[in-house]
């Protein structure tokens, strides 16, 4: 007999990818003001990760076990995990230079520093 594997909804597996990094699924799960924040960052990195990569997240659907299908893949492909601690260094990088650049045109131009 052929086993049929089960579809899972895409609610489930932001749930199941949140439960894996130790983040609360829910807001019912949140005790203080702490989860909360950990709550809605952990959600909308797993939501902006799976709206990324909509292959990954239909391939994962199917299998057997999809949020760690999905975070597997997602991290061959990305070099980064879904949800991920602080900040990204291109952010950091952009933000030093930006803040760098605006600082040196201020004072060039003749403006407090």
């Amino acid at each position: 007999m052929e086993k049929t594997k089960k579809k899972i909804s895409i609610s489930d597996l932001h749930s199941d990818i949140l439960d894996m990094y130790g983040y609360p699924i829910s807001s019912m799960d949140c005790l203080c003001k702490r989860d909360k924040l950990m709550y809605v960052y952990g959600y909308m990195m797993v939501v902006k990760a799976t709206d990324d990569e909509p292959k990954i997240l239909a391939d994962s659907l199917f299998e057997k076990n999809p949020a760690e299908y999905f975070c597997c893949e997602y991290y061959k492909k990305n070099k980064k995990h879904v949800i991920r601690d602080g900040v990204d260094d291109d952010i950091k990088l952009t933000t030093a230079d930006n803040v760098i650049t605006n600082k040196i045109d201020k004072i060039s131009s003749g403006g407090d520093s």
